[in-house]
């Protein structure tokens, strides 16, 4: 593994600032590849586990706590492993299929008795 480059904090903050891939290359003196590189990184890690995300998650299962994350994830154009992660590790929820089950009436008790 390679360890981190030592330049990457100002890499980022330069991106940040708006500079061009060229003018950090000149600016820093460092290889274009670990510019381009590092910002690309940088501008891919957007995070949809925003805190207003959080915040509109927890809401959504105080209202309706039966509601399958599947289909939450869907509602707010989140992958699944976002949902996830919002409802295990920021909501400290377990998440769980609610078992449909059969109620016997009284005619199937007295039939499962006499079977028993």
């Amino acid at each position: 593994m390679v360890a981190p480059s030592p330049y990457r904090t100002a890499i980022i903050d330069c991106v940040k600032s708006g500079m061009t891939n060229s003018k950090i290359v000149k600016k820093l003196k460092v290889s274009r590849v670990l510019v381009f590189r590092t910002a690309q990184r940088y501008r891919r890690l957007v995070t949809v586990t925003t805190p207003e995300a959080v915040k509109a998650v927890r809401e959504k299962i105080r209202r309706t706590p039966e509601r399958s994350m599947r289909k939450m994830s869907k509602e707010y154009e989140m992958s699944r492993g976002s949902m996830k992660t919002i409802v295990k590790d920021k909501l400290k929820m377990i998440p769980y299929r609610m078992q449909k089950g059969a109620f016997l009436n009284q005619k199937n008790e007295t039939l499962r008795m006499k079977k028993a």
